[in-house]
């Protein structure tokens, strides 16, 4: 009879402790993506959280701010199904006003945006919300000598934008603003970072001037209009706008 040796060294596997783990198939939510995820694993993260994390990159950033915002804390009553809702009783607060003024040349938005920031200064006096700003006023001017039309008439300072017009200027701009403390900022005119010298047009025509080159240039656009949307300061953007 052949003779059979064991190895008594190796391990003897159990295979009744070594059952393979079911596995489930989890749609996101919040971008539709597919990925396998362990039975158990589901369970305990649904039964805590009401959700379960997806790892893409999309998603993966959402948890950073979700968590940068709510202590690193999952929470069910302000994450649900991978959205960020918080429900908190609504409250007057003082918000940031954004005006857009639109004309063509020779309409008078500039005098206008100059009488408007004017009123808005003297009622933030009256109210005393221009604390730590002194109400003041930033002019932005892509328009030539015009911004310094109206010095005798308004109290305000002023700064030249020059070409390339690039949506990088315009972000900085507010930034600006923003830190030294400026009450209200009036761009005049926001249409030189679209149509302007160095603007996004001619920005997609130097990409290569096919549609898909809007993907390089959309970007930068968004970047100044959420900075101008989301800033702290009223900013008061004149644009051009055709004549009859």
């Amino acid at each position: 009879m052949e003779e059979k040796h064991i190895n008594m060294i190796e391990p003897v596997e159990d295979k009744a402790k070594h059952k393979p783990e079911k596995i489930l198939y989890y749609t996101c939510v919040d971008c539709g993506g597919v990925f396998p995820v362990k039975e158990a694993k589901m369970a305990e993260w649904f039964n805590a959280h009401g959700t379960f994390p997806c790892n893409c990159d999309n998603c993966k950033k959402r948890r950073e701010n979700f968590f940068k915002n709510n202590n690193h804390k999952y929470n069910k009553e302000n994450y649900i199904m991978g959205f960020n809702f918080k429900v908190q009783k609504a409250v007057r607060e003082k918000i940031a006003v954004k005006i857009a003024l639109m004309g063509p040349s020779g309409s008078g938005k500039s005098y206008s945006a100059l009488r408007l920031a004017t009123g808005m200064r003297e009622e933030m006096k009256k109210t005393g919300t221009d604390v730590g700003t002194n109400g003041r006023i930033l002019f932005a001017n892509t328009e030539g000598s015009r911004g310094r039309y109206y010095a005798n008439e308004f109290d305000y300072d002023i700064v030249d934008l020059v070409p390339p017009y690039a949506p990088e200027q315009f972000t900085e701009l507010i930034n600006y603003a923003v830190e030294e403390k400026y009450a209200i900022l009036i761009i005049d005119s926001t249409s030189a970072e679209w149509e302007g010298k160095g603007g996004c047009l001619e920005l997609q025509q130097q990409a290569g001037g096919r549609y898909q080159d809007w993907k390089l240039i959309t970007p930068r656009h968004d970047k100044f209009i959420d900075t101008m949307q989301y800033s702290p300061i009223h900013i008061i953007a004149t644009m051009q706008g055709k004549g009859q």
